[in-house]
Order: C-alpha cells, then sequence, then structure tokens
C-alpha cells in the first residue's frame, strides 16, 4: 500500500512545478480564480498517466492548450513555438511531461510502500472542439496554473488527499 504520508498536496504542487521548469524551461505559477476551460475556444489536449499494482491505483491528469504544448517542444528543440517541428513533437513532449511528473511524485514515496507499483505509459489526444465543457473542467482538487500565459490542469489522484 502507498505511504503517501510523507507528500502534501502543496509539496506535489511543487514537484510539479520543479518537473515543468526543469524539462520545459516554463514556469507554471497558479492562475488566479477558477477559469474557465472549452475546447471549443482553442485546442486543447488531455494527457494521463497511471500507476498502480495491487494495493493502489492512482494517476495524472492535465488537460492544456496545444499552443503550451509546442512551448514545451520549441523549449526543449530550440525553435520558435510556430515552427513545424513544434507542433510535430508538441504531443511527445506533453507525454514525456507527464512521465517526469508522475515519476517525481512518485519517487518522492518510501520506497518501501513502492513495492509492485509500476508506472504506465503516458497517454495524449486531442479533445474534440465539440467537447462539453465539463468534459474539461477541472476536478476539484485540480491545480489550475498559468503557464507562459497557457491556463492548464492537472489533477493528481490516488495518493490519499
Amino acid at each position: 500500500m502507498l505511504d503517501t504520508q510523507s507528500i502534501s498536496a502543496d509539496s506535489a504542487l511543487e514537484m510539479i512545478v520543479e518537473a515543468m521548469e526543469s524539462m520545459t524551461f516554463v514556469s507554471p505559477f497558479p492562475a488566479d480564480g477558477v477559469p474557465t476551460f472549452s475546447a471549443g475556444e482553442q485546442p486543447l489536449m488531455r494527457c494521463t498517466i497511471g500507476f498502480g499494482g495491487s494495493d493502489a491505483e492512482g494517476g495524472v491528469t492535465m488537460v492544456l492548450p496545444l499552443a503550451l504544448a509546442k512551448v514545451f517542444a520549441a523549449n526543449l528543440l530550440g525553435c520558435d513555438p510556430d515552427a513545424p517541428d513544434a507542433a510535430e513533437r508538441a504531443t511527445d513532449c506533453a507525454a514525456e511531461m507527464m512521465n517526469v511528473m508522475c515519476g517525481r511524485l512518485l519517487a518522492s514515496l518510501p520506497p518501501a510502500s513502492l513495492a509492485g507499483i509500476e508506472m504506465r505509459l503516458p497517454q495524449c489526444t486531442d479533445v474534440p472542439a465539440d467537447a462539453p465543457d465539463a468534459d474539461v473542467a477541472p476536478p476539484p482538487g485540480a491545480y489550475v496554473l498559468d503557464g507562459d500565459g497557457h491556463l492548464f490542469w492537472i489533477a493528481v489522484a490516488g495518493l490519499g488527499w
């Protein structure tokens, strides 16, 4: 069973921010208020990564504008966010960001509690433009962040808080 007493919601947010800063050079900060997210207003992407085993299940979900995923890719590739390479690699870079964030969260837990726990492969999909706003709204407890002028949210499940 996961021993999650060593990780608080605040420290999880710090780990997520540090992972994003170190990997993509984007420094997210908490967004003001609770913004609405609409796939009809801008192209959105939903990324998920799970972890689990016999005693625990959980994961990380992130909904972000495709424009932010292009910024991630551009910063990693050293190109402009509007460059074709950034667009081609946006999904892969967002998926790798999920790997890094989830890995950092799990690595902060006591090793004994991770016995039998495995990270799964990240999945990133485009959100259809006609998706209801409720499908992309941040769930209770999600971190709503601003990264490079783009609003996005991240939710962590299965860590006991």
